[in-house]
């Protein structure tokens, strides 16, 4: 899925004519299909406005319309907690909301990023929990009962490192390799490929720490700096910047990202109140592809099904491109699947559309393009149609 969740409309038309046993009739068929494909075309422009730079080329009989660019795009994963519930939400890069996971006794904390796999820390028991971001769904990594909770939470490409009362030290698996004595109240740690810094709550304080020496731990000095806000707990660092989020009760707090002397550098409002961690991972854009059979597309971030409609491209037309009296069918409803037979060519002269959204546990993705030659909103209209997907 793009950072704008399921979509990507196609266009199918068929300009072939059956038993044109004669040269002019061939070369009419001929005449029709390019026809359709430029009237096709034309209709899609015309409909949403992506067209060209977020749409592909027509060949033969089938013209395939799909976003061109490859380059991966970030999405925002962001912790909060309000009393025995958790959640972890997906974000576009504008703080819109993709989708979320709800849990039901957890206290999702701080989180890291490893190989674009997340990770969270749990403040209800002492353990690391690697999340499915399609499913929601938890494997429990660090397990460790000897003691009572977590908050900070940093990989340095070998080892956790888990604050509790002291500094605790893990192999990937979850072994545990050792402790330093640390007496620091961290509520959120990062590793910059060189130091281990930390979120200390009591001081409102970034530290910076060397663990070369371990299980002595030394300040490094001079390196320490403010958060954005005395409210902030988690701490991650993407390659260039740290990210932290507000934790306030009652009120929305802010997701900052910063540069090591604390000056924001981007600001998103968070989606809930009392937030903690925040971090980015990256995904490839949302695809579709057809043939003259077969729909096929991505898998989508924050989506563990699909819903696929269809519908007619000169119904859409004659009604102004409005989707709710535009569809067809629903081809396909939550199926987990990431392909299926779009069943028929259209007769000559006309065409079809499809468009693809991701169903999460929480909500429905959308069927919105999300990029800038979209002329309005789908879902509405296309919810709106009694032939849509439910």
């Amino acid at each position: 899925m793009s950072g704008r969740d399921a979509k990507w409309w196609y266009l199918l038309v068929n300009g072939e004519t059956a038993g044109a046993a004669s040269l002019q009739e061939r070369a009419s068929a001929v005449i029709r299909l390019i026809q359709v494909i430029v009237l096709g075309f034309l209709l899609v422009g015309w409909a949403s406005n992506d067209l060209v730079s977020e749409e592909g080329n027509a060949t033969g009989s089938v013209s395939a319309h799909t976003r061109a660019s490859a380059d991966l795009e970030e999405v925002i994963v962001f912790t909060a907690n309000q009393g025995f519930m958790s959640r972890i939400y997906l974000l576009r890069m504008d703080g819109s909301v993709i989708t979320y996971f709800q849990y039901d006794p957890y206290r999702f904390v701080d989180l890291e990023v490893v190989d674009n796999e997340v990770y969270a820390s749990e403040a209800f028991a002492p353990r690391v929990l690697k999340v499915d971001l399609h499913t929601g769904d938890l494997d429990v990594i660090v397990d460790d009962w000897s003691l009572y909770y977590f908050y900070g939470l940093a990989f340095d490409g070998t080892y956790w490192y888990l604050d509790e009362w002291d500094l605790n030290k893990y192999e990937f698996d979850g072994t545990k390799v050792g402790v330093a004595s640390f007496d620091e109240e961290v509520m959120g740690s990062a590793w910059d490929g060189e130091y281990l810094w930390t979120l200390n709550d009591d001081e409102n304080r970034v530290k910076c720490w060397s663990v070369s020496s371990w299980p002595l731990m030394v300040e490094v000095p001079g390196k320490g700096f403010s958060p954005p806000s005395g409210a902030c707990r988690g701490l991650w660092f993407d390659g260039e910047y740290f990210w932290t989020a507000e934790s306030i009760e009652e009120t929305l707090g802010q997701i900052y990202r910063f540069d090591y002397d604390g000056t924001i550098v981007d600001r998103w409002l968070a989606p809930a109140f009392r937030g903690w961690g925040a971090g980015v991972v990256r995904t490839a854009p949302f695809r579709l592809s057809v043939d003259f059979a077969n729909l096929s597309w991505t898998e989508a971030i924050g989506a563990y099904a699909y819903d696929v409609v269809k519908g007619d491209l000169r119904t859409l037309r004659r009604n102004s491109g409005d989707f709710s009296v535009s569809v067809d069918e629903c081809l396909e409803e939550n199926v987990e699947a990431t392909s299926t037979s779009h069943g028929e060519n259209p007769p000559v002269g006309g065409g079809f559309w499809y468009l693809v959204r991701g169903v999460s546990a929480a909500l429905n993705l959308t069927y919105d393009s999300g990029g800038p030659s979209q002329v309005c909103p789908r879902d509405d209209a296309i919810d709106a149609d009694i032939d849509s997907c439910m």
